[in-house]
């Protein structure tokens, strides 16, 4: 090599060495403009535990069943894959560890099974627990069976997490727990990634900035993952996590074909080389996520077959109608007539029935209707059977609110016209409270019950081969009360006679929502449109432990809206007070009370199907209660009084002969 080939060859060196030293995301860069997209990958050890001392008694899985494990596990991963947008991979790397572990209660520590795990990675890779962003330990307990498989939306079992690392059994729902608890390790890598935000996964009234609605357990997951901005995603920088890319020709997001991912366009059906495969108004991507488990048929533009094409309907899943009609007088039970069909004779999707027979015979339809006194709800099966019916009355979400209702329904209590149990989930519970969400029935509740088994009616008959209940829920007792297109979240089990399983009429743990109508829609609208609202009341002073009554009318009369108040120091700043709703006449009534002293500007206002009306202000003072203080001083008055008038009385004679 001549000297001037030298500087050249260093140069290409240099240059070569700069190249590796930048990070995957610039190298790729231009990889990515020609058709690719970038995801976020975390690697996990999974560490399978057969031989453990728990408790003080010896425990040893022979069959371990490592297929079982790993399609749970597999759910989990698809189940972070699908509702990150196709953002977050886990990626998992098994190990069994051989040696024997003793511990003691439900939570494994980390310090043997890192000790087993650094032992392994010695003798294989060469390699330490840090070259994993997480170590997952599933350790062995009486009772597994590595033959039973979980149905989907299955939550049982506790599991326990720190920095890095979660444990727990091999018999709780492993999809679950996996789910739950890797959860709270994302929680805290994104917290040191700089974004405390992210959302921590038990959630309880108090995140102030969440307007979100969801279901439970799953369900709240899934709405974590799904509000969390893509650029975020990507922005994760704790522990160690990897930008790659996927091959994505029709740049809709979702990977054309990788095998190293939980999905791809080559597995679900969808065309690579289109944003929207059947043209629905759905892309491939939110067809892969029309449900929090399952995705909508990509080669069918209704994949319910409910005249709906899946861009237009708000339950591509499910042959859902959401409107409820009013119905003045309660029904009679004569099949389910009067209501409105919700779902007629639907068949359960494979992807969450868990008994061959229900495939065979079981499908439901489900009616409602509404009147001013009570929610009405029809249900009909091909058998008796124990029925969990869940409504999230305020149509607020499950974790919100005082309205989240539960009533189950069983073959015997059936009999006496009033279900097994009704209760209320209130999640409105101060500090200091044994938990900050709980079931009035409980008994720690710190509070006062309001609703009980005999408040909610049940009428019965079978009726053309099929069983059929209509279940009157009272507004007053289910924390509500009725007003036009109020929406209205329902949930409904299944659980069969003689079966240890459950099914769900729609995604287990997942609320739809139907909206409350009465006539023509478009003529209510149009009506709506020039409502105008006044409110007038009597007194307009009240101290702070006080209350006074608005009276309101709206005009024209149109009954059962949605009325809701405000108020306001200075007539910029509004906060909301509550809410009522018009009588058939058009009136209205509030009762107010207010907390903080001052002049405050009180109004009204119409919030209905993105209509809008505003009343007329009322000024109303608030102030301070008479102190004890005060009543001291006027019983001193008294008192002084008292001492100067009774000698007065008594001397009053001589007094007056000393004058003149």
């Amino acid at each position: 090599m001549s000297p001037k080939s030298a500087p050249n060859f260093q140069s290409i060196l240099i240059i070569f060495l700069l190249l590796l030293s930048l990070p995957p995301s610039l190298i790729l860069a231009d990889v990515e403009n020609s058709h690719t997209n970038k995801y976020i990958q975390l690697d996990l050890l999974v560490a399978i535990i057969p031989h453990v001392i728990h408790d003080g008694e010896e425990i040893t899985i022979e069959d371990l069943g490592m297929e079982k494990v790993k399609f749970e596990m597999e759910k989990a991963r698809l189940f972070y894959f699908r509702n990150s947008g196709c953002k977050l991979n886990l990626n998992y790397t098994y190990v069994i560890i051989n040696d024997t572990i003793e511990f003691s209660g439900w939570w494994l520590p980390p310090d043997q099974v890192y000790s087993s795990l650094t032992k392994w990675l010695l003798n294989t890779t060469g390699g330490t627990i840090y070259d994993f962003d997480s170590v997952i330990a599933l350790w062995a307990d009486k009772g597994y069976n590595p033959h039973k498989i979980d149905q989907t939306g299955a939550v049982y079992g506790p599991g326990g997490t720190i920095y890095r690392y979660s444990s727990f059994s091999l018999t709780v729902a492993i999809a679950w727990v996996m789910t739950h608890e890797f959860h709270h390790q994302l929680d805290e890598f994104f917290d040191r990634s700089g974004y405390p935000e992210y959302r921590f996964c038990h959630p309880r009234e108090g995140w102030v900035d969440d307007l979100g609605v969801y279901g439970e357990h799953y369900d709240v997951n899934a709405y974590i993952m799904r509000i969390w901005p893509e650029d975020k995603w990507l922005s994760l920088k704790d522990p160690n996590p990897e930008i790659l890319c996927f091959v994505d020709n029709d740049r809709d997001g979702f990977p054309d074909e990788d095998n190293n991912l939980p999905m791809d366009e080559a597995r679900f059906g969808s065309d690579p080389t289109k944003i929207d495969t059947d043209g629905d108004g759905l892309t491939d991507l939110q067809e892969f996520m029309a449900g929090i488990y399952m995705g909508s048929d990509p080669k069918n533009p209704d994949t319910d077959g409910d005249g709906l094409l899946d861009g237009e309907d708000p339950y591509p899943l499910y042959p859902l109608n959401t409107s409820v009609e009013f119905y003045g007088n309660i029904p009679a039970l004569k099949g389910l007539g009067p209501l409105s069909p919700l779902l007629i004779n639907y068949s359960f999707p494979d992807m969450w029935e868990c008994i061959e027979s229900y495939r065979q015979k079981w499908n439901v339809s489900l009616y409602a209707t509404w009147n001013e006194t009570f929610l009405t709800i029809g249900i009909r099966s091909p058998e008796a059977c124990k029925v969990g019916l869940y409504l999230d009355v305020n149509g607020d979400g499950w974790f919100h609110g005082r309205d989240n209702v539960e009533i189950l329904i069983s073959p015997i209590s059936l009999a006496h016209g009033i279900p097994e149990n009704a209760r209320l989930f209130d999640c409105t519970l101060p500090k200091g409270a044994p938990y900050p969400v709980m079931w009035e029935d409980d008994p720690k509740y710190p509070g006062k019950r309001t609703l009980f088994k005999r408040d909610i009616k049940l009428t019965f008959r079978r009726y053309n081969e099929s069983y059929n209940v209509i279940v009157y829920a009272p507004w007053s007792k289910i924390s509500g009360f009725p007003y036009l297109y109020k929406k209205v979240g329902i949930r409904v089990v299944f659980y069969r006679n003689g079966e240890p399983r459950w099914i769900s009429v729609f995604e287990p743990w997942t609320f739809v929502y139907l909206q409350l109508r009465k006539g023509d829609t478009e003529k209510e609208i149009n009506l709506i449109k020039e409502v105008s609202l006044n409110i007038n009341c009597e007194k307009k002073e009240l101290t702070k432990d006080e209350s006074l009554i608005i009276e309101g009318s709206a005009s024209p009369k149109i009954p059962y809206l949605e009325i809701d108040f405000y108020y306001s120091e200075n007539g910029s700043n509004w906060s909301y007070l509550g809410s009522t709703y018009t009588r058939e006449n058009g009136s209205f009534n509030f009762k107010l009370s207010l907390s903080e002293t001052g002049l405050w500007i009180v109004q009204c206002r119409l919030n209905q199907s993105g209509l809008f009306a505003t009343s007329n202000s009322l000024q109303i003072e608030v102030k301070e209660p008479a102190s004890l203080w005060n009543f001291m001083l006027f019983i001193l008055i008294i008192l002084f009084l008292l001492i100067i008038f009774l000698p007065y009385r008594k001397y009053k004679d001589k007094i007056k002969y000393f004058y003149t």
